[in-house]
């Protein structure tokens, strides 16, 4: 098999530098700039901030921004043992004055050895019993902070019926005796059993907490 001779030819680009090349590529290096021409670097054209960069250094308060609001934040929460309002502590409820009252008839109540606080005022679901935590939090706190805590602190009817459901829930056999009965259900269990869950001197003796008086 015959060798393919390659023409060589020589070129001149620019005027400065001879080039031996292929013949058959010495037209498409005709068209090719080799010269070592230095690019124009001067400062008018330079952009010391490119848009990349410009936009990295408008984050940089952001984000020192979220940091310090979470610092904040967690040492707020540290400070007041957020995580003990996450449990079922009672002790955790008379954290507020307000409620030494309940704390202190339930402590000394026939429910003391068999219920806490969450066990009758809040859903025993995951979900809702959280919920309704994270809700009375909300009010609680806020009450505090501008100073409007009402000097009669009555039940909202959904936590009636949250307290209604858990009466139920415990005492099921009771209550299934009673609707067997000809008796009118037509009220809640804590109607006619006020001093049980917080004794005898617990907030069943304070004005407020009677029926003609929340209505």
């Amino acid at each position: 098999m015959k060798a393919r001779a390659i023409k060589f030819t020589s070129r001149m680009l620019d005027g400065k530098h001879q080039r031996w090349v292929p013949e058959m590529m010495s037209a498409r290096l005709m068209f090719c700039d080799v010269s070592h021409r230095q690019p124009d670097i001067s400062a008018s054209k330079i952009d010391l901030y490119p848009e990349n960069g410009r936009s990295a250094l408008m984050k940089i308060p952001i984000i020192v921004g979220i940091i310090a609001l979470m610092a904040v934040l967690a040492t707020g929460l540290y400070v007041s043992d957020f995580t003990a309002y996450l449990g079922n502590n009672p002790s955790t409820c008379n954290n507020c004055h307000v409620m030494d009252a309940a704390y202190e008839g339930w402590y000394h109540g026939g429910h003391q050895s068999w219920t806490t606080c969450n066990d009758c005022h809040t859903p025993h679901d995951l979900i809702p019993k959280y919920w309704v935590k994270a809700k009375s939090g909300y009010h609680h706190v806020t009450a505090f902070i501008f100073n409007n805590i009402p000097d009669a602190i009555r039940a909202k009817e959904s936590s009636k019926e949250i307290v209604q459901e858990n009466c139920v829930r415990c005492h099921e056999e009771t209550v299934s005796a009673l609707f067997e009965s000809p008796m009118e259900m037509d009220r809640f269990c804590f109607d006619c059993h006020r001093s049980t869950p917080h004794g005898e001197r617990g907030i069943s003796l304070l004005p407020y907490q009677h029926k003609e008086q929340d209505q």
